[in-house]
């Protein structure tokens, strides 16, 4: 008897955990959930928008020592196996460049998609129940806006 009515109680309590679960408002998984995901999709482009700075760097370095090197050779004289190298190293730094540039727009696209649909997951206020003791949550602005809509922004002011 007592096996059976921990089971019941045990069986309970899951059953309050999932209605409870099931009860959350769309608001609450927004702000808790959602919108640090979002905050680190922002901040996973922003690194990579770095990366990319500073691999165009390098390459413009690369460009400029292998100018100077053709620079100093004597005429009709190829090229020495510095400049091979350079040659080399800048092929594939050119190649990581645009491999960069395609994972930055994929970025910047799955962060739009994931940004609409955060901003359509905000319920509207007047379905917040008064009843409510906690005050509405606040809309989605809080958000990161995608990084086109940041640009604009920057260039407006």
């Amino acid at each position: 008897a007592a096996a059976a009515s921990a089971a019941t109680a045990v069986a309970a309590a899951s059953a309050a955990d999932t209605q409870a679960e099931a009860s959350i408002p769309e608001e609450q998984v927004l702000h808790s959930d959602l919108l640090p995901v979002l905050r680190e999709k922002d901040m996973s482009i922003r690194q990579l928008e770095a990366e990319m700075q500073r691999t165009k760097e390098a390459v413009e370095h690369i460009r400029r020592m292998l100018d100077r090197m053709c620079a100093m050779l004597a005429p009709f004289e190829g090229p020495g196996d510095n400049e091979t190298n350079l040659n080399l190293i800048l092929a594939k730094v050119q190649k990581d460049l645009a491999q960069q540039e395609r994972e930055h727009v994929e970025k910047k696209d799955q962060y739009s998609a994931f940004y609409e649909m955060c901003r359509h997951c905000q319920a509207p206020k007047s379905s917040f129940r008064a009843t409510s003791s906690s005050p509405p949550p606040a809309a989605p602005t809080a958000a990161v806006p995608p990084p086109q809509q940041q640009q604009q922004e920057q260039q407006q002011q």
